[in-house]
């Protein structure tokens, strides 16, 4: 249930998003389309959904403050010509805000979305177009309904049977075909949907921004290789030889490196190029959150909480259906920032004759390279160097990101916080000695010391490398949604 204070301000935003309806003045006369006073009014309104429709899926009908009559939206019937108020009424009616559609005089009550029937969708979409449109006129309007339509997240039907349309009647039209490839996205045909953005481009020649990147996201998708990945990271620098500022292009180019290191390489080059590339989106003024959502899953892999943080505050401020999820994500890392805290400050509760006890217990062999202890390490990668540890206490594991942490003592009896990545849940166990070779040094905020080991080959448990069967890659697919 919604407080009285969050009711008001979801109110407020519904009510804002009705009064963008308002200006038109038009004289009710008949339930034609009237293409070429209305077409643009109508496409600025569909618009308007897109702006608007987080909020308005945020709205809880169950909460009697936002319960609407019929009767404050007949307003928008009185000025509104019927067709359009039909395509209106759809959106509304899907995003839990509208009442029943009303059966002659008869006022329904508001009622849940998921009780709406497709013979309920029917009875308010019977409409005719005036025969006097030309076919790239009538186009046009079958890409407003499709285009409506698709503000929906989900896949749907509609959206799909009108946008065919729309080509159908006109082969040309550009705006069509790249919502006709969205929609194929989201119903799971990412061949039909790299086949619309190709005939854009062939149309264009190759000179499309948009096509150019959702081709790129499309080609990331169906990567079976490197080789794929690469094709996507080629069109998005294809975008910006036209324009250097598309940070679209920017933002598929971090995407596209961060799709190569999770997925094929491992190469932590390949990781800094995506955050190079989305800061330069970022620089740009980018406000797309697959950025902040992207770039907020680096730096939570790479131990980074306090970026991480801050990256799913902005995501939470731009999209609102991830918006728990994004908090949920904040209260983790800090969840986790503050047991390691506790946990090296407090040295896990040993006495000083427990952790001398466990000095002594450390191999004294040699393994050919530089041994250092924590504190000998620089902040960054020590190639060619190993540290001893003793896994003391286990933190949690973030399956999402294939971590495991671990709160270890070196050779002198330091604490610090180790996380491991790519090993299978049930491998490292307290009172493992560890060797690590080439460890990464990572200090947190209130100087909290943290290695990382993102190559499980790295390390040896017990004096024994991992088994193949331990190590657990992590693959990560990164998506863009429309």
């Amino acid at each position: 249930m919604l407080t009285n204070q969050q009711s008001t301000t979801a109110q407020d935003q519904l009510d804002d998003f009705l009064s963008h309806l308002m200006p038109l003045d038009v004289t009710l006369t008949t339930p034609v389309l009237d293409f070429k006073d209305h077409s643009n009014q109508l496409n600025t309104w569909i618009d308007l959904v897109y702006k608007y429709k987080d909020q308005l899926q945020k709205l809880d009908i169950k909460d009697t403050e936002l319960r609407y009559q019929i009767k404050d939206h007949q307003q928008i019937i009185d000025v509104v010509q019927p067709i359009m108020v039909i395509m209106i009424f759809e959106v509304l009616i899907r995003f839990n805000t509208l009442t029943k559609p009303f059966q002659k005089s008869q006022i329904q009550p508001i009622y849940d979305i998921r009780n709406i029937t497709e013979s309920d969708l029917d009875s308010i979409s019977t409409h005719q177009l005036d025969f006097t449109l030309s076919n790239k006129q009538k186009s046009f309007y079958y890409y407003l309904r499709g285009k409506l339509l698709n503000a929906l997240d989900a896949f749907h039907q509609g959206a799909l049977d009108n946008l065919t349309m729309a080509v159908k009647l006109d082969p040309e039209a550009i705006q069509a075909w790249i919502t006709l490839g969205q929609v194929f996205w989201k119903k799971g045909d990412l061949l039909a949907s790299k086949q619309c953005f190709q005939w854009v481009l062939n149309f264009t020649n190759q000179t499309d921004l948009e096509s150019l990147t959702l081709l790129a996201m499309v080609e990331r998708r169906l990567a079976i290789n490197v080789e794929g990945i690469d094709e996507s990271l080629r069109l998005c620098k294809k975008c910006l030889g036209l324009d250097i500022t598309y940070t679209n292009a920017w933002v598929g180019i971090g995407n596209s490196y961060m799709s190569r290191y999770f997925t094929f390489t491992k190469d932590p080059i390949d990781l800094k190029k995506s955050l190079s590339a989305f800061q330069k989106a970022q620089d740009l003024g980018c406000v797309n959150p697959d950025l902040f959502l992207s770039r907020s899953i680096i730096y939570r892999y790479l131990d980074e909480h306090t970026k991480a943080i801050e990256d799913f505050r902005i995501l939470a401020s731009l999209d609102g259906q991830l918006k728990s999820q994004c908090l949920s994500s904040i209260e983790q890392s800090k969840s986790f920032l503050s047991q390691l805290n506790n946990a090296i400050r407090t040295k896990l509760d040993f006495t000083s004759t427990e952790i001398l006890n466990y000095t002594t217990s450390f191999s004294t062999k040699s393994f050919g390279f530089v041994e250092a202890t924590v504190g000998d390490l620089k902040v960054g990668t020590t190639p060619k160097t190993i540290v001893k540890l003793r896994i003391m206490g286990s933190l949690s594991r973030h399956q999402e990101i294939a971590t495991s942490s671990f709160i270890c003592m070196d050779t002198k009896g330091d604490f610090c916080g180790m996380t491991v990545k790519n090993v299978g849940p049930e491998v490292l166990h307290i009172g493992d000695l560890l060797v690590i070779n080439s460890p990464v040094k990572l200090i947190l905020e209130d100087s909290l010391v943290v290695l990382r080991v993102d190559d499980p080959r790295s390390l040896l448990v017990n004096a024994t490398p991992l088994a193949a069967d331990q190590m657990t890659w992590l693959e990560m697919k990164v998506e863009s949604s429309f």
